[in-house]
């Protein structure tokens, strides 16, 4: 449009291409949804610094309500709580869903809260 700037998104999203490791919740409801990537999450992982590609279904124009809301603010109170380290939505195009990169997993940090005497 003329009347704005024309402005950049590649900073706000991230492409697929460098995960090590994919988890595709395509066709599958909000709990199972959930339970999933909880469990993507939790400890055991080789490399703390690996990153998941969380793959979901892509908004439509008949798809009604995405996993996209629901599974944000559970990845964002798992960054708050230290879980993760960051996650950022794909760009738009085939691909739906957030790239997370994992440091922590759930069950790490509860142990290392733990010792602390904190809360996971």
């Amino acid at each position: 449009m003329p009347f704005f700037e024309e402005i950049n998104t590649d900073a706000l999203t991230v492409n697929a291409d460098g995960a090590d490791r994919e988890l595709d919740l395509r066709g599958v409801g909000l709990a199972e949804a959930l339970g999933r990537l909880q469990q993507a999450l939790r400890g055991g992982r080789d490399d703390p610094a690996a990153r998941l590609f969380v793959r979901i279904d892509p908004a439509g124009p008949d798809s009604g309500e995405t996993l996209f809301q629901p599974l944000a603010r559970y990845l964002l109170r798992m960054r708050q709580k230290g879980h993760i380290v960051r996650f950022m939505p794909v760009a738009p195009g085939d691909d739906a869903g957030f790239m997370i990169e994992l440091g922590m997993g759930l069950d790490d940090a509860a142990g290392a809260m733990d010792k602390s005497g904190g809360e996971p």
